[in-house]
């Protein structure tokens, strides 16, 4: 079976966009790969989260194998897709965007499909900010008659911008529960420890003596808490993170790498050496213009996969 999943648009480069400790896009591919998708288009744009995709693929071989990056520079569909990454086009595959996550099965849609070309709809959660939203999978076949739109069984969500990503991520964090398909892999899955109170530390972070964490909270593998600092909640903190003494951070994402400097209290942001950005994905990243209060740690490597 073969996959392609898309870049529209309006989802902005979401596939690096941290859910719980990994990028949207490794929690997809996992998905995939559990169901026995063996071809994986990925598109990409000359983007950082396309650089994000690509350096995925280069390093994690259960990913790379027979899971190919195509980069655009603007839309085309995804038959043309499958043809640049130097396959030929199956009779049918499916195709979701880069922003859709969930408890389903994609298979499910070959066992509706007698031909025709299929347009699944995957429900929000009940507990989801917005209940009713709905995802898709799409089965593409050779029939050229309109997609036939159907309800799906599981759950899916859109994560378009950092703040959904954050909210899913700290549900989880948190001690939510994910359904999913019967018989399939959890959507999200932790790689940390749980200390309690939705409290999570990565292998190789460090939480010195006198800082406080509240959850949900994820502090990610080499990561440094000194003392002093209050974290949380709702907040992740990227692998390689240094937040330093007297820092106040709630409701934010700590990007990898990102040196927090002393006494910073910040909220509802996106964090990294560049500068701030609003959670919501609206507008651009604002300079700080002082590397005492926000630089780059060096010498790790970016991913911190």
């Amino acid at each position: 079976m073969l996959a392609v999943i898309r870049r529209k648009p309006q989802s902005r480069g979401c596939a690096a966009f941290s859910i719980a400790g990994r990028p949207l896009i490794f929690r997809q591919l996992q998905i995939l790969r559990h169901y026995g998708f063996e071809q994986i288009v990925v598109e990409t744009r000359d983007d950082g989260a396309g650089a994000v995709v690509e350096e995925l693929l280069v390093r994690h071989p259960v990913f790379s194998r027979e899971a190919r990056a195509v980069r655009t520079t603007a839309e085309i569909g995804p038959r043309a897709l499958i043809e640049a990454a130097g396959w030929s086009v199956p009779r049918t595959y499916v195709v979701f965007d880069e922003a859709t996550v969930g408890g389903a099965d994609p298979t499910w849609l070959y066992t509706l499909s007698e031909g025709d070309h299929i347009l699944g709809e995957l429900p929000a959660p009940p507990w989801w900010s917005a209940p009713d939203e709905l995802a898709e999978m799409e089965l593409v076949c050779g029939a050229t008659a309109p997609a036939v739109r159907t309800l799906l069984p599981g759950w899916g969500l859109r994560i378009d911008t950092p703040a959904a990503a954050l909210r899913l991520g700290c549900a989880v964090l948190a001690g939510l529960q994910l359904s999913a398909a019967k018989g399939g892999a959890a959507p999200v899955i932790l790689h940390a420890a749980d200390e309690g109170g939705g409290v999570w530390i990565a292998r190789g972070a460090r939480v010195e003596r006198g800082a406080t964490l509240v959850g949900p909270v994820l502090v990610g593998p080499d990561a440094v808490v000194c003392s002093g600092a209050r974290v949380g909640p709702h907040v992740e903190v990227g692998a390689g993170a240094i937040i330093e003494p007297d820092v106040e951070l709630h409701d934010a994402f700590v990007e990898p790498d990102t040196i927090v400097g002393e006494g910073l209290t910040l909220a509802y942001v996106v964090i990294s050496a560049r500068g701030l950005a609003a959670l919501s994905g609206a507008g651009e990243v604002v300079p700080l213009g002082d590397r005492l209060l926000l630089d780059a740690r060096t010498g790790r490597h970016p991913l911190g996969l």
